[in-house]
Parts: structure tokens; sequence; C-alpha cells
């Protein structure tokens, strides 16, 4: 597993769709089948984006969120202690 910071980017809030949270994050949890449900609940967490100039629906995801949901994906897995 990797460092939540390299994945992640740093510590602000980020701007994604569902698709493209997927695919960052399925290589840190190949493997892991569970996992990739659990992208989703992710993702619902953030707040939705009112912008009729996106395809699809945007949302933003706080560090904060992303760190809980990196602890219990690493508890799971076996890899930390947090």
């Amino acid at each position: 597993m990797s460092n939540r910071r390299d994945l992640w980017g740093g510590n602000r809030p980020v701007i994604i769709t569902e698709q493209a949270l997927v695919a960052k994050l399925l290589p840190y949890i190949g493997g892991y089948p569970w996992a990739l449900d659990t992208i989703g609940d992710l993702w619902r967490m953030g707040a939705p984006i009112p912008n009729p100039d996106f395809d699809c629906e945007h949302r933003i995801l706080t560090p904060s969120r992303f760190k809980e949901w990196w602890v219990d994906v690493c508890k799971h897995v076996g890899v930390c202690n947090a």
C-alpha cells in the first residue's frame, strides 16, 4: 500500500467523478474485490457539485474523508494499525 499523501495529493479537497476516483484507487486495492464497492461509498460521502457544464456528476472529497476510508482499507488488508 502506498502512502496516503502520495495517493491523495496533499491536504486539499479534490473535485472528482466516481469513474475517475475508481481509476485512481483501483491499482491500490487490486486483489481486494470488496474494496471496489467501498470506493463508491467514499465518493458518495463527498458533496455534489451543482454545475451543468459537467457531463457527469462531480463531488468534492475532503482529505479527512479520504483518510477515514484509507485507514479502513488498510485495516482490512492488514497493513496498518491506525
